[in-house]
């Protein structure tokens, strides 16, 4: 499992507890984006 797919999780769960907010939203925001950047550096290290 990837760190986007658990962030979406989250984010739904946190929308579902109602919890998702400003906070929230920049919390998962941020996730992603490090998600995102990990995965890259994965990729380019394999090529």
């Amino acid at each position: 499992m990837d760190l986007i797919e658990y962030a979406w999780i989250i984010w739904i769960c946190m929308d579902y507890l109602g919890m998702h907010g400003l906070f929230g939203h920049a919390w998962i925001i941020e996730t992603v984006e490090t998600g995102h950047a990990l995965s890259l550096q994965k990729t380019n290290k394999i090529k």
